[in-house]
């Protein structure tokens, strides 16, 4: 029984030797972490179609992106304000950027009826887009209002969504 002691010793004394012996390799990576500038967006002009009367035919109204207004069929476009939005962009110098932004909105006039609106933007959405030295994109958004024959008068808004990641 000693004996059986003994051996189980020296084995379990052998396998330890052979643990301190076994190599520990080891090796040392290098880390970055590089931090940008936070993106900020701001709007700082809105989408505006002004006033206008429309006929029994109904008909469009475009703001073009530098701030043109047109429109077709039985619309009478009346003196009034008028402009295509304007977004300011800040960032990181000479980063790739990419805008997202919604392509057909409805606006309402809070008593279920809409009128469609197509949006376009001077920048390409969904693509990447690199910022200026400074960081710095200015984007003009404009569009297209389709006002239905027998469109209740009224006052109709919506709201776009607009947003900026760096790519």
């Amino acid at each position: 029984m000693l004996r059986k002691i003994f051996i189980t010793l020296a084995v379990m004394l052998l396998g330890m030797g052979v643990d301190a012996l076994a190599q520990s390799p080891t090796a040392q990576m290098f880390v970055t972490a590089r931090v940008y500038k936070a993106i900020t967006v701001l709007n700082t002009r809105e989408l505006t179609f002004g006033r206008l009367a429309v006929g029994t035919n109904g008909g469009t109204v475009t703001i073009s992106n530098n701030g043109v207004r047109s429109f077709t069929n039985d619309i009478v476009l009346v003196t009034s304000t008028y402009n295509s939005a304007q977004i300011s962009i800040n960032g990181e110098g000479e980063m790739p950027i990419t805008i997202t932004m919604n392509d057909v909105i409805n606006l309402s006039d809070g008593n279920s009826h809409e009128l469609e609106l197509d949006l376009t933007a001077s920048e390409l959405i969904g693509q990447i887009i690199l910022l200026n030295e400074a960081g710095v994109l200015t984007v003009n958004v404009g569009g297209t209002v389709t006002i239905p024959p027998g469109s209740p008068v009224g006052t109709y808004t919506g709201t776009v969504n607009f947003s900026v990641v760096y790519f």
